[in-house]
């Protein structure tokens, strides 16, 4: 092979290599933008179910069971979620998982861009009322980490979502209002 082919292909290779590294992964091994056939080709976790616009998984995070949501806009991936499924006796294991997941994601995003803790308390120390909020930012990504109830039911959920999709659908939705007005 002629030295300058070699070094055309070592060139290329060494580009490709160099596009992977510097683009990680937005959610998972997924890419905000791709479609719901390249979702359901990379994800290994089990499909418990399918619609037009959302896939939902089963999977274990942080050993906690889970179902993982996945919303596509205009057939492209726009936010997935975490949902906990931890049912808990004592309502101070469900912080203690807030706590477990925010340690984890502080690990990977650094720390939380704002926090929100608050709970009310009724007679009895019975909780009325549970927020405790984190989030945090990459430039393509937007995280949020929410433990929120009520004596009723608690629920412990990471969101993520696309910024620039968001972007686009706040436009397109500013559009539409205007046009409709």
């Amino acid at each position: 092979m002629k030295i300058w082919m070699k070094r055309l292909l070592f060139g290329s290779l060494f580009v490709l290599l160099f596009v992977n590294i510097v683009h990680a992964a937005d959610f998972r091994n997924l890419n905000w933008g791709m479609s719901m056939m390249e979702v359901k080709n990379s994800e290994i976790a089990k499909l418990l179910d399918e619609s037009d616009s959302s896939l939902s998984y089963q999977d274990i995070i942080a050993e906690m069971d889970c179902t993982i949501e996945y919303k596509f806009y205009k057939e492209q991936l726009i936010d997935a979620t975490y949902l906990f499924e931890n049912p808990h006796i004592d309502r101070n294991f469900y912080i203690r998982d807030f706590k477990k997941l925010k340690d984890i994601l502080t690990q990977k995003y650094g720390n939380s861009n704002k926090q929100t803790n608050k709970v009310n308390v009724g007679e009895g120390d019975l909780v009325i009322n549970l927020n405790y909020i984190s989030d945090w930012s990459t430039p393509e990504t937007e995280i949020q980490l929410f433990l929120l109830g009520d004596n009723a039911k608690i629920s412990l959920k990471i969101y993520y979502s696309s910024v620039e999709i968001n972007k686009l659908r706040e436009v397109e939705s500013e559009q539409n209002l205007l046009e409709n007005f």
